[in-house]
């Protein structure tokens, strides 16, 4: 990473040319880059942990909100005024039990091919 190339570059002008300037620029100008990037890094791994946090609320809220209105479905459903069947559920997005297919497959009809296409 660069911030580790940044410190290590800090430490070897710290330790062997403490006095110098390279490029115009003392340890401390460079030393105020470093801090900058280092500050820039720290700040985007608190961001990047409160996204974290913030999209692990969210799927528990989901999952939460899913459960409830799983729960409220088969209420409606259960209700001896509404049912299955009743516009409550399908006004609240739920499909009514007519409209839900049962898995099972209609056996087709055989197809007659014209005995032309036969030979």
């Amino acid at each position: 990473m660069l911030i580790k190339r940044l410190r290590k570059q800090e430490a070897a002008w710290t330790e062997l040319a403490m006095e110098d300037k390279f490029a115009g620029m003392t340890l401390e100008d460079f030393r105020s880059i470093v801090t900058e990037v280092d500050d820039a890094v720290s700040n985007l791994d608190k961001c990047n942990a409160l996204v974290s946090a913030g999209i692990k609320s969210r799927r528990e809220a989901e999952e939460r909100a899913r459960k409830m209105s799983k729960r409220l479905a088969l209420s409606i459903k259960s209700d001896p005024k509404h049912g299955e069947d009743s516009a409550l559920l399908r006004a609240s997005g739920f499909k009514p039990e007519s409209e839900i297919r049962n898995g099972r497959k209609t056996a087709s009809k055989p197809v007659v091919a014209p005995a032309a296409l036969l030979q």
